[in-house]
């Protein structure tokens, strides 16, 4: 799911952030039980970081954009690990 969670969520940072927070927020637990791998859930922690920063949100964006990185790590990622930073 966490794929399509991140695509939702990406969709509507633009035109409606609200609901890129909405989707991204339903995603959470595949991003904070995600084990490394490329894809989903990965992508969807930095797009619910994104969002949630946008909509003033900046400590719980901060945390999602850290889990990015790390996986990015895990994964030596370095498109994921340029989105998170």
């Amino acid at each position: 799911m966490g794929k399509a969670h991140f695509l939702l969520s990406l969709e509507c940072f633009w035109a409606q952030p609200e609901l890129g927070v909405a989707h991204g927020e339903s995603g959470r637990s595949d991003c904070s039980r995600a084990v490394p791998s490329a894809g989903g859930p990965s992508q969807a922690c930095w797009i619910l970081g994104l969002n949630l920063s946008y909509r003033g949100r900046f400590e719980e964006g901060l945390d999602m954009q850290a889990r990015a990185a790390a996986l990015a790590e895990a994964l030596g990622d370095r498109r994921l690990a340029s989105y998170a930073a």
